[in-house]
């Protein structure tokens, strides 16, 4: 098919292509979020080359890369993917989201051969530095509005503590002195409430999930939690630090 023909129906009356929604309503809001854009790729690509047609749309976008858009003379921060950083050098890397589940990924833990192309993975990374590196995991991450704790990746470990200098050391009790500590404790501040504090009934929107209603509401490690029956999204329980809750 023409881009153009896909470009010019609205999302919802795309029955005729076989576009499914499938999964859970928050992730497929985002899944048609990325569909739109792919929309709006094609039809500017059709603006472009009217006689292109879908072979040359698909081929055009296979051949584009975080390298095409890349200025080596620029002074500006590049963000992104280790794949795309192939062949680049840089004098200051920092290299985000050393923890398990995500370097090495969930999906390669426990097959060798795909936790070693991982730690190749990570080897690419940290080479891109001419000078200085940053090594970067966080305590606690928030994905789809839940938080989530995993520990420091395990490559991080294989490096000699000589060539390191870690901020917030710890210990494991585990022989050597683990530079990457998993934090015990979960953060102790939290978001202020401008409502002086939810509670048990209260109607509440989430940027995300939408309009919901507080079920429930503990304190948990010195943190607030928060069960919320959302409208759509279901029930969800959620870090009053972090979950941006607004009483309605």
């Amino acid at each position: 098919k023409d881009p153009l023909v896909l470009a010019d129906k609205p999302f919802g009356e795309w029955n005729s292509f076989r576009i499914i929604h499938v999964g859970e309503r928050v992730t497929a809001v985002d899944r048609a979020a990325n569909v739109d854009e792919l929309v709006n790729a094609a039809y500017e690509y059709g603006r472009r080359q009217p006689d292109g047609g879908i072979d040359g749309f698909v081929q055009e976008n296979a051949l584009v890369s975080d390298q095409d858009a890349y200025d080596a003379g620029a002074e500006t921060v590049s963000l992104m993917t280790v794949h795309s950083a192939k062949g680049l050098e840089f004098p200051c890397v920092l290299v985000s989201g050393l923890e398990e589940g995500l370097l090495p990924h969930a999906f390669s833990m426990g097959d060798e051969e795909e936790t070693e192309e991982e730690r190749r993975l990570f080897y690419v990374a940290i080479t891109r530095a001419q000078d200085e590196l940053f090594l970067l995991h966080a305590a606690t991450r928030m994905r789809q509005g839940m938080a989530q704790r995993n520990p420091p990746s395990r490559f991080l470990d294989e490096i000699p503590d000589e060539f390191l200098l870690v901020e917030d050391r710890g210990a494991s009790g585990l022989g050597r002195p683990a530079p990457w500590g998993v934090q015990e404790e979960e953060p102790v501040f939290e978001r202020e409430d401008p409502h002086g504090g939810l509670k048990e009934g209260d109607k509440v929107r989430h940027h995300h999930f939408g309009k919901g209603r507080v079920l429930a509401v503990r304190r948990a490690g010195g943190a607030t939690r928060v069960t919320v029956d959302f409208v759509e999204a279901g029930r969800r329980e959620l870090s009053l630090a972090y979950a941006k809750l607004d009483r309605i």
